[in-house]
């Protein structure tokens, strides 16, 4: 993710029947730059053993102060 200039992302691990699946949360205004690269990242994060993944529309956002 850093290697293709995104700054603000986090991977989260959920624990779903078919098994572990990843969602993947970027900074809203990073997530314009999604359109062209979602299917690659999903897929990639598939291969590395992920039963499904997906990019949260939410994007990251971190829990109040």
């Amino acid at each position: 993710m850093r290697s293709l200039g995104f700054r603000v992302f986090r991977v989260r691990h959920q624990v779903e029947a078919e098994g572990v699946c990843a969602r993947l949360e970027i900074a809203p205004n990073e997530m314009p730059r999604l359109d062209a690269l979602a299917d690659s990242l999903l897929a990639q994060l598939r291969a590395v053993g992920y039963a499904d993944a997906w990019i949260d529309p939410r994007g990251y956002r971190s829990p109040p102060l």
